[in-house]
């Protein structure tokens, strides 16, 4: 009896604190991660931004954005950027456009594979 005592007190205690916790809803969620030993990238309202320098990653065939490829529809690259990843925007096929900074020395392969409109 003390057991399920116990475990009742601690479900209606569950049920409050869940019930205190504000609901925040969110327009746009940003998405964001780590491509590079210093890059970042960043989602948010179809805008793919890799921020930082140095080399991206290399992707197998997925690159960690590609859930949500079909949503991009701008790309911005920082200046520092050394090297764009095989697959790196495979399967992005909104964006018309894109400006290689200066210091991108290496594109891997299949980087810009299936982007039709580009």
């Amino acid at each position: 009896m003390k057991k399920f005592t116990l475990i009742l007190s601690l479900l209606t205690l569950c049920a409050v604190l869940i019930a205190t916790f504000p609901t925040v809803a969110l327009a746009d969620d940003v998405l964001s991660g780590v491509c590079g030993e210093n890059l970042t990238w960043t989602l948010d309202s179809g805008t793919l931004t890799i921020s930082g320098s140095g080399e991206m990653e290399n992707y197998s065939s997925n690159p960690p954005w590609v859930k949500h490829s079909d949503s991009i529809t701008n790309i911005v690259l920082p200046d520092g950027l050394l090297s764009i990843g095989s697959y790196a925007f495979h399967h992005c096929s909104k964006f018309t456009k894109i400006t290689l900074p200066d210091s991108v020395v290496t594109i891997g392969k299949f980087a810009f594979e299936r982007c039709t409109a580009l």
